[in-house]
């Protein structure tokens, strides 16, 4: 997955195209990954990550 993710972060980076979201859904049972979801922009070269709970 973080395969395909970086390779639509790139198709972002080289203006090819114009928004790239990243979602996460919190729930009981991964609550404790939402650090990790905060931080995958940044991993990706994006400039900004928004949290909405």
């Amino acid at each position: 997955m973080e395969q395909n993710l970086k390779f639509a972060a790139a198709l972002l980076a080289d203006g090819l195209i114009d928004d790239f979201m990243n979602t996460f859904a919190v729930q009981a049972g991964n609550y404790r990954e939402m650090g990790d979801a905060v931080d995958l922009p940044a991993r990706l070269a994006q400039a900004t990550s928004i949290l909405a709970v």
